[in-house]
């Protein structure tokens, strides 16, 4: 006897989305320093546009140019500032969840193994030994 494929699929959904979870929240603090390394960073660059433009000497070409240019640091910027933002905001929840971390992996595990013996599932006839879907002993 195997698994029902739609309760196979079902298993395999709710794997997934505990795995997300699971990643997401173990990793928001890695996420948020690495984010705000990346802001730094933009920011030092947008400061290397703006003195470029309040010291130099440009032309209009140059000008424009160094406009792009920020103009595209800028908005970069802001994709780091609003995932930023995202991260921030799931933070005090994975702070609370940290202890509860490996009980959600091992409710992960738990399913995989909840599969498998579904998958391999038998059955032991208590008296009749002449069925088909029992196994031998």
């Amino acid at each position: 006897m195997s698994i029902n494929k739609e309760i196979e699929e079902k298993i395999n959904k709710h794997m997934n989305d505990f795995q997300i979870t699971y990643e997401t929240l173990k990793n928001v603090d890695t996420k948020i320093q690495e984010l705000n390394k990346k802001l730094a960073s933009k920011e030092a660059e947008q400061d290397d546009l703006l003195h470029e433009v309040e010291l130099a000497n440009l032309n209009v070409v140059e000008r424009s140019r160094f406009y792009n240019e920020l103009k595209k640091v800028r908005e970069e910027r802001r994709m780091i500032k609003d995932e930023l933002q995202i991260c921030n905001t799931i933070k005090p929840l994975a702070d609370i969840l940290i202890r509860k971390y490996a009980e959600l992996n091992q409710t992960i595990k738990n399913l995989d193994t909840c599969k498998n013996l579904l998958k391999e599932r038998t059955y032991h006839a208590k008296v009749r030994k002449d069925l088909k879907c029992t196994k031998e002993e």
